[in-house]
């Protein structure tokens, strides 16, 4: 039960905070930056599937062993989910930087950062619902 709650509030966290960054990144960032790399219409089904596969991931290795004792070390927590995030998404943007011509660091830098925040976010927030839910203390 309480792998399905971290679950869905870490697909929740993620949705919700891609939809205002990239409402808000999109144009003046990421379409100049990545020109016709840009999909016109994004393939919802890849989507779809890297947000399940992230968030299953993020749940599996880094909120469920931060709850699984006593108390939740938050600092811990944090510094996992924050490290998950940076990898995950410097994965991406660096191998666009090393097999992509004109790939553009400083948007790697940023997406980096933003992969780094979002995973933090969704990490605490999921430990947020448990404790409200009353899953743990």
């Amino acid at each position: 039960m309480k792998f399905a709650i971290v679950l869905i509030l870490i697909i929740a966290t993620l949705l919700a905070l891609d939809v205002v960054w990239l409402g808000m990144t999109l144009e003046p960032l990421y379409r100049p930056n990545m020109g016709g790399l840009l999909s016109a219409k994004p393939n919802l089904y890849a989507g779809a599937a890297f947000y399940v596969l992230y968030a299953f991931g993020l749940s599996y290795l880094i909120v469920l062993p931060a709850v699984a004792g006593d108390s939740v070390k938050r600092m811990d927590l944090t510094l996992r989910a924050g490290l998950f995030g940076l990898v995950a998404f410097a994965t991406y943007d660096m191998t666009g930087l090393s097999v992509i011509r004109d790939w553009s660091l400083m948007l790697s830098v940023i997406d980096m950062s933003w992969g780094t925040f979002a995973a933090v976010t969704a990490a605490n927030v999921a430990v947020m619902g448990l404790r409200l839910l009353g899953q743990i203390r």
